[in-house]
């Protein structure tokens, strides 16, 4: 999730904060039902809304990763890719994104004046400003791993999320 202050992201699972120069996951999710033992095709199913989306730290991913891994055994049936259970009504189709966000060297904004500055240590030369807003330059990944995640997994998922949000308790803005 995007920090308050739009310099990094606490990641929605763990709650570890990234500022400056950091990479991070978008678990961008869309739910699916099974018809008659088949899912629609991932044309459709991509082109459907994303119904929950949350910003995963590289170690969370990690974590994430093995468990695919150690679940793919390829089964006739659909099966959960992060708990390897059998899926039979519907589920959640998971894209990943991968974001590298970059801020050393960025462009500052003076938010007074609007004036551009690679400086920000020193008072706006326009206006005398001290409040600057940088624009990270940003690399994204689209679909840098898909999965399918069933719903008892995705419950235990956001439940793990929704604590590390009460605890956090500052965050308030969405990422976007």
């Amino acid at each position: 999730m995007q920090l308050s202050t739009r310099d990094g992201i606490a990641c929605d699972y763990c709650g570890t904060t990234h500022k400056i120069d950091f990479d991070y996951y978008s678990f961008d999710m869309r739910s699916v039902e099974i018809h008659n033992n088949m899912r629609p095709s991932i044309e459709s199913i991509l082109m459907s809304d994303t119904v929950h989306s949350y910003d995963i730290c590289p170690s969370c991913f990690q974590d994430f990763k093995k468990l695919i891994v150690s679940n793919n055994n390829s089964p006739k049936n659909m099966m959960c890719d992060f708990s390897g259970e059998i899926v039979r009504e519907w589920y959640y189709y998971v894209v990943v994104a991968k974001i590298s966000v970059k801020f050393t060297g960025a462009i500052c904004t003076c938010v007074k004046c609007k004036n551009k500055t690679y400086n920000t240590k020193m008072a706006c030369t326009s206006c005398g400003g001290n409040d600057f807003i940088a624009t990270p330059q940003v690399n994204t990944t689209k679909r840098f791993l898909e999965a399918n995640m069933s719903n008892k997994f995705f419950d235990t998922f956001t439940d793990k999320i929704k604590s590390v949000r009460k605890i956090a308790g500052e965050w308030s803005t969405n990422s976007t």
